[in-house]
């Protein structure tokens, strides 16, 4: 009778077990890259966050970016800071701030505090009187072709500007071609922001077939006067 008993204790601990190991195995297999990756390219935001953690560089922005357009706040935040730093991404204050307003507008109290230090309140001088404006999307056309009017004339920063704009189609389609153009013509007058995103753009081959020769003469340049991202990025190419 006892050794019965314990016959039957004993299949019943290594059934336990065994759906312990299943289990655990099952588990593990949700949280792999390939699972997540498999979610994460059907539109999983969680999937996108996830993964984008496992990976780095340009291909974790790009999820993060995509996690953040479904209202991820802490993929907000993490787009913001890269754009902020120019790590993996074009530098760009203007894009920081989109996607920390659009935090702040979902209550990341971090975003609001983070906006305060890049664009300091203005203090109230009179009541706001309303007036009549252009539609929206009439206004933005006025924007940009005066944007575009001066950096044919040569304004290095408006030429910095427009490649912003047609690297992330934001207002026009999105052309790397283009963007890269724009870059140079402000990266040989000398602006440091343009000569990293050159580094980044013959780094990866947007707009361009890939060359690293290029993107290294590009990095050196904007290195030389003191961007750190083109800095850091030297080091690791040279290692």
């Amino acid at each position: 009778m006892v050794s019965d008993l314990l016959m039957v204790l004993g299949f019943f601990a290594i059934l336990f077990v065994a759906l312990v190991v299943l289990s655990f195995r099952s588990q593990k297999g949700k949280n792999s890259p390939d699972q997540l990756r498999e979610a994460a390219e059907r539109g999983d935001v969680v999937a996108q966050f996830a993964l984008a953690q496992q990976l780095s560089g340009t291909e974790a922005f790009d999820l993060y970016l995509s996690a953040a357009r479904q209202d991820h706040i802490r993929a907000q935040l993490i787009v913001a800071e890269a754009y902020l730093t120019g790590r993996d991404c074009p530098l760009s204050q203007t894009e920081a701030c989109r996607w920390l307003e659009r935090a702040a507008e979902l209550g990341a109290s971090e975003a609001q505090e983070r906006l305060a230090e890049l664009v300091p309140a203005e203090p109230d001088l009179e009541p706001e009187v309303p007036q009549a404006t252009a539609e929206p999307e009439t206004a933005l056309d006025h924007e940009l072709a005066n944007m575009l009017a001066k950096a044919e004339d040569g304004d290095v920063e408006a030429q910095y500007q427009i490649g912003i704009v047609y690297y992330h189609g934001e207002g026009l389609p999105q052309d790397y071609k283009t963007a890269l153009h724009w870059f140079e013509q402000a990266g040989l007058q000398g602006d440091a922001e343009a000569q990293f995103n050159l580094g980044l753009m013959f780094g990866r081959g947007e707009g361009t077939a890939k060359d690293i020769k290029k993107s290294v003469e590009w990095f050196k340049l904007a290195a030389e006067q003191g961007h750190e991202g083109a800095s850091e990025i030297l080091k690791k190419m040279i290692k």
